[in-house]
C-alpha cells in the first residue's frame, strides 16, 4: 500500500467512509470513475482531518475541504501550464509592466 492509501485507510478506520465521499465528489464534478485525485491533495486533506479537533460533522467538512483543495490544485496546474506556453519575451514584457507599477 502506498503512502496515500495508508492515509485514506487511517481516515476510514477512524470511522469515516472517505471512499464514498471521494466517489460522491467525482460524481458531483462529472469526473470519470477512474479519475485519480492527486495524492498530494488526498494526503493533505487526511492530515488536516487528523489535526482538526473540532469537526462536528465529517461529511460536510470533507466535501468542503476536498473541493477547496481540488480547486487550488487545478488552478496551480493551469498556472503552470500557461506559464510553459507563454514565450519568454512576453513574460519579460509583462513583468516589466508590473515592475513599473502598471499592474
Amino acid at each position: 500500500m502506498n503512502d496515500c492509501g495508508k492515509h485514506l485507510t487511517k481516515v476510514y478506520l477512524k470511522g469515516f467512509n472517505i471512499y464514498k465521499c471521494l466517489n460522491r465528489l467525482k460524481k458531483e464534478r462529472g469526473w470519470a470513475k477512474d479519475f485519480k485525485l492527486p495524492e498530494s491533495v488526498l494526503i493533505g486533506v487526511c492530515n488536516s482531518y487528523h489535526k482538526t479537533k473540532t469537526i462536528r460533522s465529517s461529511w460536510p467538512w470533507f466535501m468542503k475541504v476536498l473541493k477547496a483543495e481540488c480547486e487550488q490544485w487545478f488552478a496551480q496546474q493551469q498556472i503552470e501550464s500557461n506559464d510553459k506556453s507563454v514565450a519568454p519575451e512576453i513574460k519579460e514584457l509583462i513583468q516589466g509592466i508590473f515592475k513599473k507599477g502598471g499592474g
